[in-house]
């Protein structure tokens, strides 16, 4: 029982650790590509070109431009990090990687902090990483997909942490 046991634990270490690097090696080697990979984000970029340009984001479609009816947080956050880092496709998707590497951390943090084990949350941290591949790859994408998760952890953690003001906020930042 006790080699089962063991078992069990290496080959969930070494799956995990698998999960995370692939997510990790994969979306940096992604990042850089100068098209689009998903045909969302040629949209989602065209939104932030417009916050960059002081554009009005949703206005009546027309044949140049049609509003995703995503909320807008993310289209600022993303012009914010185009100023910085360069406006394109790679700019966005290191926004979502860092949300997603955020979602790691607090998935980490918080089932480390409920099951009073460091071992449970890089397990979680793991399956999580799983679904990346599940996703047909949406975790490093230019879309709304990954801040939105890492708000709505962060609201979830702070709730743990019964600081309810501050939840209240992320959870409203994660709708918009």
């Amino acid at each position: 029982m006790r080699q089962i046991r063991r078992s069990l634990f290496l080959f969930l270490i070494v799956a995990s650790l698998w999960y995370i690097a692939f997510f990790i090696v994969v979306a940096c080697l992604r990042a850089p590509f100068p098209m689009q990979l998903e045909w969302v984000e040629s949209g989602v970029m065209d939104a932030v070109d417009r916050v960059l340009a002081h554009k009005a984001v949703y206005v009546a479609p027309t044949h140049l431009y049609v509003p995703y009816l995503y909320t807008p947080l993310y289209y600022h956050v993303g012009a914010w990090v185009c100023r910085l880092a360069g406006p394109g496709f790679t700019s966005l998707r290191w926004l979502s990687i860092a949300c997603t590497l955020i979602c790691f951390g607090l998935i980490f943090k918080l089932t480390q902090e409920l099951t009073s084990s460091a071992r449970a949350g890089f397990f979680a941290v793991g399956c999580f990483a799983a679904f990346y591949g599940a996703s047909a790859g949406s975790f490093d994408i230019a879309r709304v997909d990954m801040l939105c998760v890492a708000l709505m952890l962060a609201a979830i953690y702070a709730v743990w942490r019964e600081e309810m003001l501050l939840a209240g906020l992320l959870f409203a930042c994660a709708y918009q």
